[in-house]
């Protein structure tokens, strides 16, 4: 890719599922051969590295760093920006399904049960 050359922009449908609450978009995303870069209804910027299978989401308020590993606990941090301060949490990978560009893991935050999918809408 030459200096300047504008990334090609690819169709997702982006879903987060938490207890009874589902958070669905369908966006534009930049992908790249390791990573997906997507701005979110509210303008958070998502980016989710397939090689590293680390979910960062990033806002005027919060800064949130996830990582997964299937059937293990990581660290992953929340940044409270307006008091510069930072939560540690535990992230609890179940499963991490994959098929091209497209993925789905189930994992959990301290307590809190999630299911993240991107899928590519071709």
């Amino acid at each position: 890719m030459e200096v300047g050359e504008v990334m090609p922009k690819k169709d997702f449908s982006i879903t987060i599922e938490n207890h009874n609450q589902i958070n669905h978009i369908d966006v534009k995303a930049i992908l790249t051969e390791d990573e997906i870069k997507y701005r979110e209804t509210d303008g958070t910027i998502t980016h989710f590295n397939y090689q590293k299978r680390l979910l960062t989401r990033e806002n005027e308020d919060l800064k949130m760093m996830y990582r997964f590993l299937e059937q293990r606990k990581t660290e992953g941090t929340i940044e409270i920006k307006e008091f510069n301060q930072e939560m540690k949490v535990t992230v609890t990978t179940e499963k991490i399904k994959e098929n091209g560009k497209n993925v789905e893991i189930t994992f959990q935050v301290e307590e809190d049960p999630f299911i993240y999918r991107i899928e590519e809408i071709v």
